[in-house]
């Protein structure tokens, strides 16, 4: 099926669909099984070395949550990329922006009771190493938390499993661990697979009136036999807060963990969630 085709349907569901689902793009936590659509949008703050970035550059994520049922709900995120940069050197100088949309990502979350929780995803490839490069750049920088969203020529499938404590209580911790297989395309066109581990570890804190989350959320290569355990790690810190009412506001904050994102000192992100 052609990846524009499968874009249009995914927009389509959004629009149309009365339903919505659990986004791993998606900073927030959706224990219920509910429906919603959500959209934020990112920006990050980055070090003098990416100094040709311009400050209106932005990232969002669209995300929804539909056709659930007692134990399933189904899920579908689409990403953009927008960056206006200035570059010069001694031999030129441009202006310009770029607009791309990101690898969209389709799935389906499994209930068993209300503390466990089983998602399948599929990331598919939208974004191209042909394509516009300070975008896609951009992308990946601001959510280095999700590189799925806008890595160049990949195919990713991931099972994450994910576990809370205390149900009756308003500070719930949880974790989430699993496996990604990523298929990747590279400027050569060659293809190569890798296998990778996810995991998460959070705090809830809910009252009545509003949502505070924070916690450490990474990966681990398990493929490639030459790198050390720093370039194999990758680990960020996530802090969001949300108001809950028909249309939930919120804001969040990522901060990378290791030195594979020292162009980034941190990336904060606002937006807006309804449910039906």
């Amino acid at each position: 099926m052609n990846i524009r085709l499968i874009l249009k349907i995914f927009l389509l569901l959004l629009i149309f669909s009365s339903q919505s689902v659990f986004a791993q793009y998606s900073v927030f936590n959706h224990f219920e099984k509910e429906k919603y659509v959500e959209l934020y949008v990112a920006k990050s703050v980055l070090t003098d070395d990416v100094s040709e970035i311009n400050a209106i550059s932005n990232v969002g994520v669209l995300s929804s949550q539909f056709f659930c049922s007692s134990t399933y709900c189904f899920m579908a995120e689409l990403p953009y990329s927008y960056v206006k940069y200035d570059y010069s050197s001694p031999f030129m100088n441009e202006s310009d922006s770029e607009f791309i949309l990101g690898n969209p990502r389709l799935g389906m979350r499994k209930y068993f009771g209300e503390n466990y929780q089983l998602d399948f995803s599929l990331v598919l490839p939208n974004v191209s190493s042909k394509d516009e490069f300070f975008a896609f750049y951009y992308g990946v920088l601001t959510r280095n938390d999700e590189y799925e969203m806008f890595f160049p020529e990949l195919t990713s499938l991931s099972i994450v499993g994910l576990v809370r404590f205390f149900e009756d209580s308003i500070v719930k911790p949880y974790f989430k661990i699993g496996m990604l297989g990523w298929k990747l395309d590279d400027f050569n066109d060659d293809t190569r697979y890798e296998l990778l581990n996810k995991y998460v570890v959070g705090l809830d804190f809910s009252p009545n009136l509003f949502s505070i989350i924070a916690k450490i959320k990474g990966m681990t290569i398990l493929t490639e036999s030459d790198l050390d355990f720093g370039e194999r790690n990758i680990n960020s810190f996530v802090l969001a807060f949300k108001i809950k009412s028909k249309f939930q506001p919120g804001m969040y904050f990522i901060a990378p963990l290791d030195e594979l994102n020292d162009s980034v000192k941190y990336t904060i992100g606002v937006g807006i969630e309804t449910t039906f």
